[in-house]
């Protein structure tokens, strides 16, 4: 399913003419290492079934009477008690890579000639599989927030249904949202723009998820494409925002807007 999210959207903007060829190499540049981490994870999970197996130490090819010695250091207290409980905890806990991929499942990023780098530090992840860490730096995908706008609520990410890129500013970014507006008429360019805060905003950012989770200023924006991944992004403002967003749209489409 992510790979035909991926690639739906290069599709649609290439056969559009809204994109050039070059769009669509980034697909296995994207995809590819993020489904080959994938199977590592998977084999990694079914392997790890075998460390329980070896704390508790239980076998076939022993009686009924062994194995249930090997169980009772667990209930009884003894000498080996300790020691086989740890390892039997320590065993079970590594198996949360099965049960708590988060980051495998939601936070991979991507790398490629459609996201524009912004010279920030490489993600260094807490943890590689469990902890999923919002982000939205270039490659992220756009954390999630509930937004609201005359009295409707609905999630942030919803905006590029449909194949729409989206332009999201705090709430001095007013010049980012009019520089999109202005490029999406002049090209035909499926993109929305709004600014997103707590007050005099276009998008009420209502549980302030956006806020703690943007990582840019009041007068910064985010470029986010159709999947739902950032493209772009400024901590501030520019001299020239519509030059900025054109330059990162060309980029990301690989092709020359007006």
């Amino acid at each position: 399913m992510a790979d035909v999210y991926n690639l739906c959207w290069k599709l649609a903007a290439v056969l559009a003419g809204r994109a050039g060829d070059a769009l669509l190499d980034t697909y296995e540049d994207e995809r590819k290492p993020v489904d080959q981490n994938n199977i590592d994870n998977a084999i990694a999970n079914a392997m790890n079934h075998n460390t329980i197996d070896q704390a508790l130490n239980l076998s076939p090819e022993y009686t009924p009477e062994q194995n249930w010695a090997e169980l009772a250091p667990l209930w009884h207290d003894g000498p080996l008690s300790t020691a086989k409980r740890q390892a039997v905890n320590r065993a079970v806990a590594s198996q949360t890579i099965e049960f708590h991929h988060h980051n495998t499942e939601f936070g991979y990023r991507y790398d490629s000639t459609a996201v524009v780098p912004d010279g920030s530090p490489a993600y260094v992840p807490l943890d590689e599989v469990r902890l999923y860490e919002p982000s939205t730096q270039p490659g992220a995908p756009l954390p999630h927030a509930y937004v609201e706008r005359e009295g409707e609520r609905f999630p942030l990410g919803t905006l590029v249904h449909g194949g729409k890129f989206l332009v999201l500013a705090g709430v001095g970014g007013g010049a980012w949202v009019e520089a999109a507006n202005k490029i999406a008429a002049e090209n035909d360019l499926p993109l929305v723009a709004a600014t997103v805060g707590i007050l005099d905003a276009d998008l009420v950012d209502v549980r302030f998820s956006f806020l703690k989770n943007r990582e840019i200023s009041d007068d910064g924006a985010l470029l986010v494409r159709p999947d739902r991944y950032v493209a772009f992004r400024s901590m501030g403002a520019v001299d020239d925002p519509e030059a900025t967003l054109r330059d990162a749209l060309n980029t990301v489409l690989a092709t020359e807007l007006r």
